[in-house]
């Protein structure tokens, strides 16, 4: 049996690495406008070292994610929180598989909601725990 030490410091090790995460996501997308610049100038040598950059962060982004929402989903799924058993489909990892299904909706629909799906996904999360304590 897991003692309740553990399951704090499972639960302190998910919250820092979904904020680490969350932390070197703006990073990334506040290097956007740089590369924007860097397209236009024809430089494909500099644009190598940025396109890079960029995969080696956003890897990086979802590698601390993914470990968060993991022990997320598993403290949820041993009762761990307070949460019942069934929230675990509504993990924000859970719903980022979704993607697919999202890809489906109609065009205009479809560029709107993917293009904000991995922010949808945890507004979804946070609204559907505020409805449930506010409930409780």
């Amino acid at each position: 049996m897991i003692s309740n030490n553990e399951i704090s410091v499972l639960a302190t090790i998910a919250f820092l690495s979904s904020c680490m995460g969350i932390i070197i996501g703006g990073a990334y997308h506040s290097h956007c406008a740089y590369l924007g610049l860097i397209g236009k100038l024809d430089d494909k040598k500099a644009m190598d070292v940025v396109i890079r950059y960029f995969s080696f962060i956003n890897k990086c982004s979802f590698l601390f994610q993914i470990i968060g929402l993991l022990i997320l989903l598993i403290c949820i799924i041993c009762g761990w929180t307070m949460l019942p058993n069934c929230f675990a489909v509504i993990t924000p990892g859970i719903l980022y598989l979704l993607l697919p299904l999202i890809k489906k909706l109609p065009k205009g629909i479809h560029i709107i909601v993917c293009g904000g799906w991995s922010n949808l996904i945890f507004v979804i999360y946070y609204l559907v725990l505020l409805i449930y304590f506010l409930k409780g």
